[in-house]
């Protein structure tokens, strides 16, 4: 099936969570502000993080409006914040096309 895709369908679904993750790394059903995800190391807690604030910033495409303009991302520190949840190898720069 991957085979069959053109190179443009083939980005596309790198970018595409629902795709990759497991059931157990998407947002409960519902409309909820908050979750929490108890899991150990190797989880995918920092992709699946920035895979949903992607999802609710920018929509169901990169250049949709979504459903929240302002998100805080909480860390022990400033640098903490910048260097796993928005620069990191999971981080949302990394899940953003």
């Amino acid at each position: 099936m991957l085979k069959g895709l053109n190179d443009k369908d083939a980005e596309r679904l790198l970018y595409h969570w629902q795709f990759w993750a497991r059931p157990n790394q998407l947002a409960p059903d519902g409309n909820w502000r908050t979750w929490l995800v108890l899991a150990g190391r190797g989880f995918g807690k920092t992709r699946m993080g920035a895979e949903w604030i992607r999802s609710v910033a920018t929509g169901s495409t990169p250049l949709a409006k979504g459903r929240y303009a302002r998100i805080a991302l909480v860390a022990e520190t400033a640098a903490d914040a910048r260097d796993v949840m928005v620069e990191g190898e999971s981080g949302l720069l990394a899940v953003h096309p």
